[in-house]
């Protein structure tokens, strides 16, 4: 469930853009102090690779990899609930302040979406037909293939849509919505004053927080199947499920919150000491969502320490020099991992819904088991290292090279 991301390129604005007229009052957020020019934050893109490799467990749990034994199964399926929300929220909060760090006042409305367009649609199109192709065909209507292929489904609560041909796409519909709203609301949330700019974060994330209740008055039925959508989301609500985790207007408060925490950056480096503490916080709401309803661990439980983790790490690196960040996230593989995440997430779930289907006799046995989700990872990262060097990377510069330089 990681939705595509921007490449994580930033850089300050003009100077003569930032800074105010004589006797004026500076409203806009303002870049940090320091002389350091930061034109890639690595930091993020390693923990895009992690992201994606806690989607990557989630979905493999709901295949019952290991449902030749009922203990290692269990125990599997509660310690992985958390985990493809966490990833799926960390995108949607990163995908927000990325946006916002590197927005640039001269972008056109059109200009924006079509780059953004240009840069995820080639990857989901070849993958659609992957999917149709592999298993999809028969089991699709065709009106359910029309709403996966324009990215509209996540808008209809029927998980044979949302979930529909390549289900994992469903977070590229709210990217697009997202894609759609975001000139309109940084102009909003750059001109604010960084006490507005907190108080906005605030009411965000109350918002969140207020989602699973409002989604307790929605219908209880029907509910997930786990024969259909595996056994960690049997007998949880549809629709409850579906406003709280699906709905593009829910999902679109944590890409706010990164727009918001995004301008907050440009103005103060101060979120940088905070970093050991959202660290800390993390693992222990994640144990919270293992126990927590589902429409809670969806995204109220973590939200806070996810958004902590990608403005004070952001923040870290700007203020201070890459190596003093720990070794592992500035390690290359890591960073390798980050940059093809987007392929990784589009390739996973057809490697594992393909493996399911034809190796599935491996999940007789631990051994086999073992060798089915080492075997289903190594599938992946090949398939999307091949699909991102083969159609993302190239169908992005053809359709953007008539562009001018600024905007690409």
């Amino acid at each position: 469930m990681v939705q595509p991301m921007p490449s994580v390129r930033v850089g300050f604005k003009n100077d003569a853009e930032t800074q105010p007229h004589e006797g004026e009052k500076t409203l806009t957020a303002q870049p940090p102090q320091t002389s350091r020019r930061v034109d890639r934050i690595h930091s993020l893109t390693a923990m895009r690779g992690l992201a994606a490799l806690s989607v990557f467990g989630f979905h493999v749990s709901t295949t019952g990899v290991f449902a030749n034994n009922d203990d290692v199964s269990d125990t599997i399926d509660v310690l992985m609930k958390p985990a493809g929300t966490v990833g799926v929220s960390f995108f949607f909060i990163l995908s927000g302040f990325v946006l916002a760090w590197s927005s640039r006042a001269e972008d056109k409305y059109n200009t924006f979406v079509y780059r953004r367009i240009a840069r995820v649609y080639p990857s989901h199109l070849v993958t659609f037909l992957i999917a149709m192709t592999i298993f999809a065909f028969e089991t699709t209507q065709v009106f359910t293939a029309v709403l996966n292929l324009l990215l509209a489904q996540a808008w209809v609560p029927d998980p044979n849509i949302f979930l529909g041909v390549n289900g994992v796409t469903w977070s590229l519909s709210c990217e697009l919505f997202f894609y759609l709203m975001f000139p309109f609301l940084i102009k909003i949330l750059d001109s604010l004053t960084m006490r507005a700019l907190m108080v906005t974060i605030v009411s965000i994330l109350v918002l969140i927080f207020l989602l699973p209740v409002v989604a307790m008055i929605l219908p209880e039925q029907p509910t997930f199947i786990a024969e259909v959508h595996g056994e960690p989301l049997a007998g949880q609500s549809i629709v409850q499920m579906w406003f709280v985790y699906i709905f593009p207007i829910s999902r679109i408060c944590e890409f706010i919150l990164g727009i918001s925490l995004g301008c907050v950056a440009k103005s103060t480096c101060k979120f940088a000491q905070w970093l050991p503490l959202f660290v800390t916080l993390l693992p222990i709401s994640y144990v919270i969502g293992m126990f927590a309803p589902w429409t809670f661990t969806a995204v109220s439980v973590t939200v806070i320490p996810l958004a902590g983790i990608v403005v004070s790490l952001a923040s870290k690196e700007i203020q201070e020099t890459l190596q003093r960040l720990p070794r592992w996230i500035q390690s290359r593989p890591l960073r390798y991992f980050g940059d093809i995440s987007y392929a990784f997430y589009l390739m996973h779930g057809i490697v594992i819904s393909w493996m399911h289907s034809n190796l599935g006799k491996l999940n007789t046995s631990i051994t086999g088991s073992v060798i089915f989700l080492l075997g289903a990872l190594c599938l992946s990262f090949i398939s999307a290292a091949a699909l991102h060097h083969g159609i993302e990377r190239p169908a992005f510069h053809l359709l953007t090279r008539k562009l001018p330089c600024k905007y690409k």
